[in-house]
């Protein structure tokens, strides 16, 4: 039980998570999309999927580490990176559903720790 647990967060999750990934960018390329945008694409799926595979090693696994290092990541350096790509993808947002919507992504996770920073600074 111990294994298929393992296999499921730690190499399930990541292989369908590529797998809809190469699946959207063909979808984007047939599809000829001025400007696809690939690596924004790329980078949300890491980050919300690096938030699915946190919470799972929470609910189901043992924390470890790495499961640190990633929560790390996700709180301190993606908003960052998100803040980045929403203002990069902001004047593109009109070209296609994808750009919108990693346009949207972005934003909304850039815009997540505002209320957290607020509560914990809160006396």
């Amino acid at each position: 039980m111990e294994f298929l647990r393992f296999a499921i967060i730690h190499i399930g999750v990541p292989a369908a998570g590529s797998l809809v990934y190469l699946w959207l960018r063909n979808r984007m390329r047939k599809e000829n999309i001025e400007e696809p945008p690939d690596i924004a694409l790329f980078i949300l799926f890491v980050t919300y999927g690096g938030w699915l595979m946190e919470a799972l090693t929470l609910l189901f696994w043992r924390w470890s580490g790495m499961a640190l290092l990633g929560i790390m990541y996700l709180a301190f350096i993606a908003p960052v990176v998100m803040i980045v790509l929403a203002i990069k993808l902001y004047p593109k947002r009109k070209l296609s559903p994808y750009h919108r919507g990693s346009f949207i992504a972005c934003a909304v996770y850039a815009l997540l720790p505002i209320p957290e920073v607020i509560w914990m600074s809160m006396p």
